[in-house]
């Protein structure tokens, strides 16, 4: 909050809190963040709904709204052994 009420110039963050508060907002590093799912899971119904619903055009703008967020891999699985 010290940085909304101007006692501070300059914070660690996301541009998706940044945003609806009207602050500017500088990337300074980018992180990835993996799921591990065991094999049997993903195939079950729950975790089959979160991938149908994280491909829908309403979440995909929604992450694109918020900003910050490249879910242009999301659901890729990386390693099946």
């Amino acid at each position: 909050m010290m940085l909304v009420e101007g006692r501070a110039d300059v914070g660690f963050g996301l541009e998706a809190l940044a945003r609806p508060l009207g602050l500017g907002f500088v990337p300074l590093l980018r992180e990835s963040f993996d799921l591990l799912v065991d094999r049997r899971a993903w195939f079950e119904p729950p975790l089959q709904r979160l991938w149908a619903f994280a491909r829908t055009p309403r979440f995909r703008a929604r992450a694109r709204e918020l900003g910050g967020y490249d879910i242009a891999e999301l659901g890729t699985v990386r390693w099946n052994a």
